[in-house]
């Protein structure tokens, strides 16, 4: 049993190194087919529009890609910490979008009510 475990843990990191090992040839520049070739087909593609994301999740490397070239390479926890980043920053601006017109809203109804106070006034004043 325990060679067995032994055997299988052998095997696992191997196919770690190998993952890895993949990722030596691929450079910034680079194209989709050349990263193709070089590291093979990744695990899950995305598509940001100008930017292409390859999840390669046994070498723990995501490739980005601008208008079908490396742009950079990164692993997946650095993505992970970019996309976290991005969520936060977009949510701050949202917030700070919502904050400005709830702000405009304010004014608004403000004039309002001082223009209606004034003609209140006014009419009173007849």
């Amino acid at each position: 049993m325990k060679i067995l475990i032994s055997i299988l843990l052998i095997v696992l990191m191997s196919a770690c190194t190998q993952s890895r090992q993949k990722f030596e040839n691929v450079e910034k520049g680079m194209s989709m087919q050349e990263v193709s070739l070089n590291a093979g087909e990744p695990s899950e593609k995305k598509n940001l529009g100008n930017i292409e994301l390859w999840v390669y999740k046994d070498a723990d490397r995501t490739v980005v890609f601008r208008h079908d070239s490396v742009f950079t390479i990164i692993t997946s926890a650095e993505a992970r910490a970019d996309s976290i980043e991005m969520i936060v920053n977009k949510a701050g601006n949202d917030l700070k979008k919502g904050v400005i017109k709830a702000g405009d809203k304010l004014d608004s109804l403000g004039g309002n009510l001082i223009e209606q106070f004034s003609e209140d006034s006014i009419e009173r004043n007849r």
